[in-house]
């Protein structure tokens, strides 16, 4: 169970630091089809994939959470983060084959970060609480 907790929490560290990676990236390039940005969207995809099963699998385990209600505050906005990234991964795609990216995916590249930093605060809140 100790493990499962310190994997679940180095993935987020690495989602987090890749989805703030990214996103400079993303604002910084024009030509976004670049190699550097395709890898760290599809290793974005991953890790947000892997932050929702790893999720899942310690709310089985540890069902006490479901008890705190700042834990529900924090599962919403997870669910907003992996969700918003794994849409815009699709959209990346068919962005990229098109060659043609539309201005919302700017947006996208904002709220993701946020939206992974706090669950990762609230996570830490709930940890020292």
């Amino acid at each position: 169970m100790v493990v499962l907790k310190m994997v679940h929490s180095i993935v987020a560290i690495l989602f987090l630091t890749i989805s703030i990676f990214l996103s400079l990236l993303y604002f910084y390039y024009k030509d976004k089809g670049n190699p550097l940005i395709r890898t760290l969207v599809k290793s974005e995809w991953f890790f947000s994939a892997l932050m929702f099963f790893l999720g899942i699998l310690l709310m089985v385990l540890n069902p006490f959470w479901f008890q705190v209600g700042l834990f529900h505050i924090k599962i919403a906005f997870a669910m907003f983060a992996v969700g918003m990234a794994q849409y815009f991964y699709k959209q990346y795609e068919l962005a990229n084959a098109d060659h043609n990216f539309p201005t919302y995916l700017y947006y996208f590249r904002i709220l993701i970060p946020s939206f992974i930093y706090m669950v990762y605060y609230l996570g830490n809140k709930l940890l020292m609480a």
